[in-house]
């Protein structure tokens, strides 16, 4: 199984070995545990539009994850 190194703009980092692994730790991190997956990620689209306009989709946890790394909001390094 693959698993990721994912470093947020904002600093911290998590390991993932899939985009909804990835978003329920964000939601951990963020202390945003009580929000369902959507919910979360709708709040975290909005906050990146508000920083730099940039769009974020949230209808898949794997679009959420694919427009966050490529907006440079997260980087990705693959460890295995």
């Amino acid at each position: 199984m693959r698993t990721y190194q994912c470093f947020f703009l904002g600093g911290g980092h998590v390991t993932a070995s899939d985009s909804k692994e990835f978003v329920e730790k964000m939601k951990i991190i963020s202390r945003s545990g009580e929000l369902d997956s959507i919910k979360y990620m709708e709040q975290v689209s909005d906050r990146c539009y508000t920083y730099s306009e940039s769009v974020v989709r949230t209808d898949t946890t794997d679009n959420f994850m694919t427009d966050l790394i490529n907006e440079k909001f997260v980087v990705v390094v693959e460890t295995h």
